[in-house]
């Protein structure tokens, strides 16, 4: 007759044994984005390279070097942003118009945003879909810039005319 040894644990026990599994694997993956939130890859070098000329009226015409050089003196913005703060209170206004948002994003010109003090980590572009709804549009993006601009992004924003 053979001697069975089976190795039981507590129900607290193994409870508490997958919680730390989980926070370690949550750990490990949350480190991987801090360490490595940026990375030189050389074709991403070249792309950049390449995406400073610019096809106008089927002339290609290399972006003017004053540009590029006021954007490479700037250090990188900082991985977290100190911009950042808890929620903020949503206030829809029945008599808002697009001027109003508009006048309280000055920095935005046709859709696009870069931080002035540093050089943005990440470039984002946001896609909306749009029809017949234009308070809504005039709320989401009322909301939408100060939200993105504190996060200290290069980021455009793009709405879709839909028929």
């Amino acid at each position: 007759m053979g001697y069975l040894l089976t190795f039981h644990l507590s129900y607290k026990v193994r409870l508490l044994l997958l919680f730390l599994l989980c926070l370690t694997v949550v750990g490990w993956a949350t480190s991987n984005y801090f360490v490595g939130a940026i990375q030189d890859i050389p074709k991403a070098k070249d792309f950049m390279a390449n995406f400073n000329k610019v096809l106008v009226w089927g002339k290609e015409e290399t972006l003017t070097k004053e540009n590029s050089v006021k954007k490479a003196d700037l250090d990188d913005c900082p991985s977290v942003s100190p911009h950042l703060k808890g929620p903020n209170k949503l206030v829809f206004k029945p008599d808002l118009t697009l001027e109003e948002v508009a006048a309280k994003n000055p920095q935005v010109h046709r859709g696009r945003h870069h931080p002035e003090e540093c050089k943005a980590l990440q470039r984002v572009a946001i896609l909306i879909p749009h029809r017949n709804r234009e308070k809504h549009l005039m709320y989401l993006l009322e909301h939408l810039h100060p939200f993105l601009q504190r996060q200290q992004l290069d980021y455009g924003v793009y709405v879709i005319h839909q028929a």
